[in-house]
């Protein structure tokens, strides 16, 4: 039988090619798509059982309990804050890392500094700020494509942008951002279509809307959600309409 011979350098490319395989786990873009829809399917399902109603308060209002838990020197911070900005505080009451602490304190810090100087001098509107629960990374990049990213990881979170005050209807969207921590830099920032909460089918509840979102340099995203949500009440047919604008310290 007659041997093929391949040339040493062939057996060397070859032996470097499967090295590579081994050595990269390259995702593919449906791979990549099945497992973010499947992680914002789970981080509905975990935001409908741990939320917190957001509860936004006037300008120069800060709540008496939040003493209890800031200091002196953080306190003086939400002040300051809270005379431009109508804040929700109820973030305090879920789970904080240090870390995650550390990185809002920096952030207000420097919002309060140009509120201090004047640069910030009118009312922002609503600024929210997410507990560790409320944050989902909904994608893990392969190494190579994560060092060409800069390290941007994938996150997303579920926003309810309105309730109906009587019926157990609300009607919530997705927020999906990518970030880096260490330049605080946003980019692929995208609020889905609105989507209708509820465990009453009977309703027929389905809602019609538009949602958008932009990414501000003080480290929050500003968001925007509008439209009409229609049901029906015994058999009777209803609709409301609704306008949601916030702003979510990442």
């Amino acid at each position: 039988m007659k041997k093929i011979k391949f040339p040493l350098f062939l057996v060397g490319m070859l032996v470097a090619l499967v090295a590579c395989e081994q050595d990269y786990d390259f995702v593919s873009d449906s791979d990549v798509l099945e497992a973010n829809e499947k992680s914002i399917s789970a981080l509905k399902m975990r935001s409908a059982s741990a939320e917190i109603v957001p509860l936004y308060m006037a300008l120069d209002s800060v709540p008496e309990w939040v003493k209890r838990e800031v200091t002196s020197e953080q306190y003086e911070l939400w002040k300051i804050l809270s005379s431009k900005y109508e804040i929700d505080y109820s973030f305090m009451k879920g789970q904080l890392t240090e870390k995650r602490k550390a990185h809002i304190y920096s952030g207000i810090s420097r919002i309060c500094t140009d509120i201090s100087n004047g640069k910030i001098d009118k009312p922002m509107g609503r600024l929210r700020f997410l507990r560790d629960e409320d944050i989902m990374k909904i994608s893990k990049l392969e190494r190579l494509s994560k060092e060409e990213s800069g390290n941007f990881d994938s996150y997303s979170t579920v926003l309810q942008v309105f309730s109906h005050p009587r019926l157990d209807i609300r009607v919530k969207t997705v927020l999906s951002y990518s970030y880096n921590k260490e330049s605080k830099e946003a980019r692929n920032i995208n609020m889905g279509s609105p989507y209708v909460d509820t465990d009453d089918l009977k309703m027929g509840a389905s809602v019609n809307g538009q949602s958008q979102a932009n990414y501000n340099d003080y480290g929050y995203i500003s968001v925007s959600c509008a439209g009409t949500l229609s049901y029906y009440d015994n058999g009777v047919y209803g609709s409301n309409d609704f306008s949601f604008n916030d702003s979510v310290y990442l």
